[in-house]
């Protein structure tokens, strides 16, 4: 009984093309009983119920018993392709950005701000350009370094760097038509002027 158990799809389809399965088809199927009740092949439990009640022949019984099991073991075959397809497939690498730019405080720990989706992240990024690299510096220390902050940008394929200051992130983001800066563009309100206006004056003397 417990061989019988034990008992895997496919030695149960090898044993059922014996010439015992073709000539004695119900005495085949009672020796198998307790495995096809176990449904260790999903629908064998089901199939040896319609046998119990007559719905099925003995033949017919072990035929659709066989075709439940052949399907089971392509279906397993096939995930198991399927597995070592995905397994076997390149992973894509992203290509590595020439250059890093990290932002630091004072002390020299590298800042952390909230990004777009409000989780704490460390300021660093990488580019392939210089330039963009130098621009996504200054902003980042314009909008988050402490006093004393700076950014240093690594050219990651040579041992060159330079560094941006605070100070010069903010005079650079604050100087109108600079890469860079900020731009604000204010609202045209008619009839108000902020600009200061002098009348001339005209002093008079009375006799005293």
């Amino acid at each position: 009984m417990s061989e019988i158990l034990k008992l895997t799809v496919n030695t149960f389809l090898s044993k059922s093309i014996t010439k015992n399965a073709r000539t004695e088809p119900a005495m085949f199927l009672t020796e198998y009983e307790s495995w096809l009740r176990k449904d260790e092949v999903a629908g064998t439990a089901a199939i040896y119920e319609q046998l119990e009640q007559g719905l099925l022949t003995p033949e017919n019984a072990l035929a659709e018993i066989k075709n439940i099991c052949c399907n089971s073991i392509l279906t397993n075959m096939n995930k198991v392709k399927r597995s070592a397809e995905k397994a076997e497939k390149p992973k894509k690498t992203r290509k590595p950005k020439n250059y890093v730019a990290t932002v630091y405080d004072a002390a020299g720990n590298v800042v952390e701000a909230y990004n777009a989706k409000y989780v704490l992240k460390e300021l660093t990024a990488g580019f392939d350009l210089p330039q963009r690299a130098q621009g996504w510096g200054e902003r980042k220390l314009f909008e988050h370094a402490p006093v004393g902050g700076y950014c240093e940008v690594i050219h990651a394929h040579s041992n060159s760097s330079w560094v941006i200051t605070r100070g010069d992130a903010i005079s650079t983001t604050l100087t109108p038509g600079r890469p860079g800066a900020s731009r604000t563009t204010y609202p045209k309100q008619s009839g108000l002027s902020w600009g200061v206006k002098s009348k001339p004056s005209n002093p008079s003397f009375s006799a005293g």
